[in-house]
């Protein structure tokens, strides 16, 4: 049965940001309950005799992540966009290809492939990065992604992920999407990880990029979900106020934290 490592479950910039001194950064830099880094899903399938470890996003900590994990092996890796916080830790999964003679399939959409490459102009290693297509199979699972906005920040895919008796999707950048996108991707999930970076963000529309929580537990998707996580949440969630119960979710909805593990089917 596989499961879900949750690798990193921050915002772009982390949790404690180097240079707040707020209440969360401060607590996450003492007792750690707020501690998060760069988001990063890991698909763990033990299949008897074999494994499979795939990656979606591999940002900037993935060196601390893998240590803590104690991950050795990399199978495969998908990509949601490319920025920094998404794909910054790829030089060490390269080196793992180049060096090692590893064989190591890395996916993205199409429109990604190229951003991708460009901000990684020296590498010498041919097709590297491959297209998302509809015939994909990773981890047991077959794949699809679908473009999202990411408001501000332009846009970016979402992973769909398929089997007979369970479906789930990883959305961790997005915000506005358009009714016909979720109605047709993210209804009725067994399981939606989406990303909410506040808990409640005033910043008007225009500069804005992330779901906040109030408005994440208001949508469709979540509502018909039978289980959500939030994650890519900033210094503005304190997680420490819905373990104390301070703070309520509904009791399918609960908050990611860096090294959770889910079982999935």
């Amino acid at each position: 049965m596989p499961q879900l490592v949750f690798m990193g479950t921050s915002d772009s910039r982390g949790v404690p940001r180097f240079y707040c001194d707020c209440a969360v950064c401060e607590e996450a830099r003492s007792t750690g309950q707020n501690r998060r880094t760069r988001s990063s899903l890991l698909i763990q399938e033990d299949a008897g005799s074999t494994s499979q470890n795939v990656l979606i996003d591999i940002g900037p900590d993935f060196q601390t992540q893998a240590l803590r994990e104690d991950l050795r092996k990399v199978d495969g890796l998908l990509i949601t966009h490319a920025h920094n916080d998404h794909v910054l830790g790829l030089g060490d999964l390269l080196d793992f290809m180049y060096y090692g003679s590893n064989d190591l399939p890395m996916y993205a959409s199409e429109e990604v492939i190229p951003m991708v490459k460009a901000r990684f102009a020296y590498v010498k290693l041919q097709d590297w990065l491959k297209p998302v297509t509809s015939e994909l199979m990773l981890a047991g699972y077959q794949v699809s992604a679908f473009k999202v906005p990411h408001g501000a920040n332009g846009f970016s895919y979402a992973y769909r992920f398929e089997k007979p008796d369970f479906c789930w999707v990883y959305c961790p950048d997005s915000i506005n999407i358009p009714e016909e996108t979720e109605q047709t991707h993210m209804m009725n999930l067994d399981l939606l990880i989406l990303g909410t970076s506040y808990w409640h963000e005033s910043y008007e529309m225009k500069y804005r990029s992330v779901y906040d929580v109030q408005e994440a537990l208001a949508l469709p998707s979540v509502q018909s979900a039978k289980q959500v996580i939030f994650t890519h949440m900033s210094h503005d969630i304190d997680a420490r106020r819905v373990l104390n119960g301070e703070t309520r979710l509904p009791e399918k909805v609960r908050l990611a934290s860096d090294g959770l593990r889910v079982w999935v089917s």
